[in-house]
Formats: structure tokens, C-alpha cells, sequence
């Protein structure tokens, strides 16, 4: 008879029924996830592991509440300590993970409904569902809202968190490019008009105009926001 690992464990988020314990014994390193609602999250892991980096799924177990083991990822999401001390890093990190992401073609995800102008999105896009080692993503977490939809459900998303984990004035645009989307109309539109929303929000150093609020968005910026 085999005889069973002992796992040490400890919480690393609790919060509204829903707790992740991370599991280590050895070498290994594992995630179990309990919240009323995880077969989304199994099934997105699964399919985007077939396209990107993404924890692979050991174990699954229905229930109230529902039970999901992966093991863990390569690197450190972009909240850590040693990606912070980097924070211009940080950004275009976060751009490239959103790049790979929304460049996956739609056709081949069965969460949403396609249509013109829609790509696959994280659903919450936010610092520390990222893991990167060095300049290079290495993982996509907590997946459970992947679906197909409108780009600026994840730039919206990560603006705020940029601005949340960053300090204020990171993340949005300081003024209106002379190349880029009108006011008037939607930027993600079109790759060309992604393109240059990504670009913009890769090097963009918080506001220090006399007078003004740095938690504020710039009203010429109101555009990154348009539906």
C-alpha cells in the first residue's frame, strides 16, 4: 500500500464562502480552491491551457461547496514585491498578457457568443491574476469569467487595478494621442485601434501636474473609457 504525503497548508484567501489554501509538500506546490460555483473556472483552465500558460487541473470534486485542485503556476503575479519594485514592468506585462490573450482566435472558445469585434477576455483583469518570472508571463489565474466580449471589459479592469496596486496615475493615458482612436467613436473597434490602446498604457508615469488630483482620470482621456 502507497503511503499518503503529508501536505502542509495554509489560507491564502477567504472571503464571501470562498477560500484557496495552498498545499506544499516537497517540491510540489498545490491549489485547492472551495466555492459554491467552480466547474466554469475547470473548464476555462482546461481550454486555455491548450492556448496559454494556465495551472493544470488535478482534481475536481462537485459539492457544496464545489472543490477544484491545480497545481500551481511558474513565476509570481504582478502584485509581489519583487515585480513592484518595477512598476513601468508591471504595465507592460500586464499589456503582453492581454495582447496573448484577446490574439487567441474567438472561433475556437465555446464561452460567449461570437460577433464582430469581440475577442476572448479574462473577465477580471486584475494584477494578481498574472504570474510572470522576470519579463515573461508565465500563468493566468482565477479564469472563471474567461468568455468572448469586448476588449475594454479587460482594460477597464486592469486600469483600475494598475491604479489600485500601483499608486494613483498609473495606468491611464496622460492625454489624447494625435494617432489614436477618436472621442467619438469606440478604440477597440479594430486591431490596428487595440493596438495602439496597448501601447499607450505601457509606459505611462502617474500625473504630477500641479493642482490637480492624481486619482483622477484626465478628461481628455475619456475615450479609453467610451462604449
Amino acid at each position: 500500500m502507497s503511503q499518503r504525503r503529508v501536505l502542509e497548508w495554509q489560507v491564502v484567501y477567504q472571503r464571501d464562502g470562498r477560500c484557496t489554501k495552498r498545499l506544499h509538500g516537497g517540491d510540489e506546490v498545490l491549489f485547492l480552491k472551495t466555492a459554491p460555483d467552480l466547474r466554469a473556472e475547470r473548464d476555462r483552465l482546461r481550454w486555455l491551457g491548450r492556448h496559454l500558460p494556465a495551472p493544470p487541473v488535478l482534481g475536481f470534486r462537485p459539492g457544496d461547496p464545489d472543490l477544484l485542485l491545480t497545481r500551481a503556476g511558474i513565476g509570481r503575479d504582478l502584485t509581489d514585491d519583487n515585480h513592484r519594485r518595477k512598476p513601468v514592468l508591471v504595465v507592460q506585462l500586464l499589456a503582453a498578457a492581454l495582447r496573448r490573450l484577446h490574439g487567441i482566435d474567438p472561433d475556437t472558445c465555446p464561452f460567449g457568443r461570437q460577433g464582430p469585434g469581440l475577442v476572448v477576455v479574462h473577465g477580471d483583469a486584475c494584477l494578481p491574476n498574472f504570474l510572470a518570472t522576470g519579463e515573461r508571463i508565465t500563468g493566468y489565474l482565477d479564469v472563471g469569467e474567461l468568455r468572448i466580449d469586448r476588449a475594454e471589459v479587460d482594460l477597464a479592469a486592469a486600469v483600475w487595478s494598475l491604479q489600485h496596486n500601483l499608486g494613483p496615475g498609473w495606468g491611464p493615458p496622460s492625454s489624447t494621442p494625435t494617432a489614436g482612436p477618436s472621442p467619438t467613436r469606440t478604440p477597440w473597434s479594430d486591431s490596428d485601434s487595440l493596438t495602439r490602446v496597448f501601447d499607450l498604457i505601457q509606459v505611462v508615469a502617474p500625473r504630477t501636474e500641479k493642482g490637480s488630483q492624481a486619482s483622477d482620470f484626465p478628461p481628455e482621456a475619456s475615450w479609453y473609457w467610451s462604449a
